[in-house]
């Protein structure tokens, strides 16, 4: 059974430790055991039986392995990664003949004595420091004080070794012409203060040469790393400065102090970073509460707008009622006032042309009245003189 290696391109993102990845490698096992896969071609060339869509079918044992190993570790699938890593457990394990590392040649024993490790380990100065002697202290001031460049000419003039700090050193008489370079106390710091023992070494003007009893005198600086034998020595303050503040140490304890306090430092960055990282879990944690809240609080916010619209909505839908009922009252109310006013003006027209009538009767009465009152006279009036005619 055989694969192409183009039908499984879909199958990247598959794991190839996967239960199918080694179904797949099972299966191409087992065809490779009993030879229905076979992977050798008959001039010695091998052939990957998984792809048979490549033109090349005729490759090196090691290429074969090579492309083997780098399809079954790589992420291409259950059925690349589990049928290659068969062929590469197939191509190791059965045909052997041709490896990829030579067969290594007889052992050779070396018989010749070696010397045994003799004398501890140098014990030097830490932090590293380093010691320059014979300074030209020859001139002298006013008061026969002897003078002699300071730390800052040394320190610039040492510059490419590196020195983080230069003393020098007086005594009543002025200038010793002796001065200590102290180095970085790190492994690079050891490199600057071996540079400068080497530098002075080269031209025998090591510490070797200036505690010969047969130097002869002369101007040139002498230089080398301190180490324990130079608490002892006879160097003015200088001894006395390095016995006071330096320690004694190798290079392996200062190597294992150096990676017990980068210990110290990596385990004291971690609490750094696990602090900090649960400040910021803490603070997303607060960020996620506070933009819950904030959508909880907007939330409201648009249904509190909401019900205020609505309530501004039902309260201009009322009010805009009572105005039309409150104008068709008072349109009923100024009709039935109107009619009461026709009403009131009809009668009052009314009464008044009764008052004009009864008026009109009043006078024809009074006149009439008037009339009969003449007449009653008149006829009185006649009755008196008719009456007087008769007596």
């Amino acid at each position: 059974m055989l694969w192409d290696e183009s039908d499984s391109d879909g199958d990247d993102h598959s794991d190839s430790d996967s239960e199918d990845t080694e179904l797949y490698e099972e299966i191409v096992w087992e065809g490779l055991r009993n030879k229905t896969i076979v992977v050798k071609n008959g001039d010695n060339t091998y052939r990957c039986p998984l792809s048979p869509g490549r033109k090349k079918q005729s490759y090196k044992y090691r290429e074969l392995l090579a492309h083997a190993t780098g399809v079954a570790t790589g992420k291409k699938g259950p059925v690349k990664a589990g049928g290659h890593r068969a062929v590469m457990k197939y191509l190791l394990a059965e045909l052997g003949d041709r490896p990829m590392i030579p067969q290594a040649e007889r052992i050779l024993y070396l018989d010749q004595v070696v010397p045994k490790r003799k004398g501890r380990a140098t014990r030097l100065l830490a932090p590293w420091m380093g010691i320059l002697v014979n300074i030209d202290n020859s001139r002298t001031n006013e008061n026969g004080f002897r003078l002699a460049p300071g730390p800052a000419e040394i320190k610039e003039k040492f510059k490419e070794y590196k020195p983080e700090r230069v003393d020098v050193f007086h005594d009543f008489r002025g200038h010793q012409g002796t001065a200590l370079l102290t180095f970085r106390s790190d492994i690079r710091g050891l490199e600057d203060a071996q540079a400068f023992e080497h530098s002075f070494a080269a031209t025998n003007r090591g510490r070797k040469a200036w505690w010969e009893e047969a130097r002869s005198a002369n101007r040139d600086l002498y230089g080398w790393q301190a180490a324990e034998k130079d608490l002892e020595s006879n160097l003015g303050r200088l001894a006395k400065h390095i016995k006071n503040y330096c320690d004694v140490k190798t290079v392996k304890d200062m190597v294992q102090e150096n990676e017990r306090l980068n210990k110290q430092i990596v385990e004291d960055l971690v609490k750094i970073v696990d602090k900090k990282n649960d400040m910021v879990a803490a603070s997303h944690t607060q960020f996620v509460t506070l933009q819950n809240m904030v959508a909880d609080v907007e939330a409201l916010r648009l249904k509190a707008e909401e019900e205020k619209r609505n309530m501004e909505a039902q309260h201009k839908r009322d009010l805009e009622e009572m105005i039309l009922k409150a104008h068709k009252k008072e349109a009923a109310h100024n009709e039935i006032v109107m009619s009461r006013q026709v009403a009131l003006t009809n009668k009052l027209r009314t009464l008044e042309s009764r008052c004009e009538q009864m008026r009109d009767t009043e006078t024809k009465l009074r006149l009439s009245k008037e009339a009969v009152q003449l007449q009653f006279e008149k006829e009185m009036e006649n009755v008196k003189s008719h009456l007087s005619l008769t007596v």
